[in-house]
């Protein structure tokens, strides 16, 4: 999953062509909701726990990334300001912009009663 959202997140899906009319590079960002059911794994393991890294987790993190530089890799270059504000201009700015140590289209959902309400009354 991670190697194939890379790829569509750094190669120009669409090329310039006569009959194709579009102009630049076209890519594809992936984004991930990883349902974290009661009991099931990574629930209550810490974000700082590499084994949160599941197979969703880095194709978020490939597919998602912010590529400034335009190489087609995620490497320091694309780093030019420290968005997350944890102090340090690095890669992790670029798919970590409010460093919570998730990439930013990574998002996980889980079944708490809170979690619900909040569904229904976004949806009224």
């Amino acid at each position: 999953l991670a190697a194939l959202a890379y790829y569509a997140n750094t190669r120009d899906i669409r090329p310039d062509g006569p009959q194709i009319h579009t102009q630049g590079k076209q890519t594809v960002k992936t984004y991930w909701v990883d349902v974290r059911e009661a009991n099931s794994w990574g629930t209550g393991v810490a974000r700082t726990d590499p084994r949160r890294r599941n197979q969703l987790w880095l194709a978020a993190k490939y597919g998602g990334f912010r590529d400034l530089n335009n190489n087609g890799r995620l490497d320091p270059g694309d780093a030019y300001i420290d968005e997350n504000r944890d102090g340090v201009i690095d890669v992790r700015d670029v798919w970590d912009k409010n460093g919570d140590l998730l990439p930013d289209n990574y998002f996980e959902a889980d079944t708490r009663p809170s979690t619900s309400a909040s569904g229904v009354s976004a949806s009224k």
